[in-house]
């Protein structure tokens, strides 16, 4: 299956990322689906963990009633039949079109807090075939259906908007559909991938986008099993760019003509979740007084020079991939889970990378 999600996109700034976005100034996008030209994934899987909690945000989403009522049918029938999980479903049947199902508008989700839809889906009369439900404002998942039911579910940002149920071909007959929930994340609750350590990682072919040389923001949440080891989140090998952990704390390194590397002065707590980042401005200086900056949960880091020190010296290109959990050449690999991946193509304010911070972290329970 293939999660999908919207965008406001503005040609400002450039970011790569796996989930979804709080930054309006995005202009190019890639997700670690491993689909078309988005990040290739080798063996790093999801990580969902939510706890939920209140009332369901739908009306009739067991179906146990008359549809028609609450949902707004789309170039099909749709009604409440017997056969749902325990009690009646809702039956989607072809009329016209490509695509069969139903909506709902949305009115009461709140832009701050994240959601978790859910849904049982089962084949009808028409056998497997594909299936769409979310929200119509992007975010949305697909799948197959088969002879039993099979639950899916997917994390959304609570924009308000129109929920939605598909029927995906035109293929004449039914498909049934049961307990379609929308419910606050409450608690705490993980979204990324995780990474063995061994072999796993995702790569995103070289392109110009990511030859960033003057302004530079990365920004990712990590959970390290042994954050004393050295473990790449992001690097565009180590003659451009990388963020990682090494002796228990953050560092980068920015290339020139030699290496220019620091760490933070922050302890790591295994498997503890932090937002992570790298700043590097070449026409300002940070409040520390440096061109290079490391933050720590929104916080700027004092740094500690391995290598080098701080200038304003354009950052090294290369033909290398974009690598998430490791870095290129087999090494550094990563042993734990990353989140909201972002590569910006201009120096956040430290205003900005604190308010995504504040956006962010009730995802990662912090």
């Amino acid at each position: 299956m293939r999660l999908q999600r919207g965008f406001n996109l503005d040609p400002s700034c450039k970011l790569w990322l796996p989930f979804y976005s709080y930054d309006k100034n995005v202009s190019k996008i890639y997700d670690m689906s491993g689909n078309g030209n988005h990040g290739a994934i080798t063996g790093a899987t999801p990580m969902v963990y939510p706890i939920v909690g209140g009332v369901e945000l739908v009306n009739n989403g067991n179906f146990e009633t008359d549809p028609n009522v609450q949902w707004t049918p789309m170039n099909g029938t749709i009604a409440s039949v017997a056969g749902g999980q325990s009690g009646n479903c809702l039956q989607v049947t072809m009329v016209s079109a490509a695509y069969q199902g139903c909506t709902q508008n949305l009115t009461t989700l709140n832009p701050l807090k994240r959601y978790r839809l859910s849904i049982w889906v089962k084949s009808g009369t028409s056998g497997n075939e594909l299936f769409q439900f979310g929200l119509e404002s992007g975010y949305s998942l697909q799948g197959t259906t088969s002879a039993t039911w099979t639950y899916y579910s997917l994390i959304v940002s609570g924009l308000n908007s129109v929920a939605s149920i598909y029927k995906m071909t035109a293929t004449a007959g039914t498909m049934l559909f049961d307990g379609f929930s929308i419910q606050e994340v409450v608690g705490n609750e993980a979204i990324g991938w995780g990474f063995d350590g061994v072999d796993d990682y995702v790569a995103v072919a070289n392109e110009p986008t990511f030859d960033i040389t003057n302004y530079i923001t990365i920004l990712c949440w990590a959970r390290i099993t042994n954050p004393a080891d050295t473990q790449c989140f992001v690097s565009k090998s180590w003659s451009a760019y990388e963020l990682f952990c090494m002796s228990s704390t953050i560092g980068f390194q920015a290339s020139r003509v030699g290496d220019y590397r620091a760490l933070g002065g922050t302890t790591l707590i295994q498997n503890r979740w932090y937002q992570a980042g790298f700043r590097f401005d070449k026409d300002n200086v940070s409040s520390l007084g440096e061109y290079h900056s490391l933050f720590l949960n929104g916080n700027i880091e004092t740094l500690s020079w391995l290598n080098g020190s701080d200038t304003n010296t354009p950052l090294a290109t290369n033909n290398a991939v974009l690598d998430v959990g490791h870095r290129s050449a087999s090494t550094l690999w990563l042993h734990g889970g990353l989140g909201e991946i972002c590569v910006f193509n201009r120096a956040l304010s430290a205003t900005e990378i604190r308010n995504y911070y504040e956006l962010t972290r009730r995802i990662y329970g912090v």
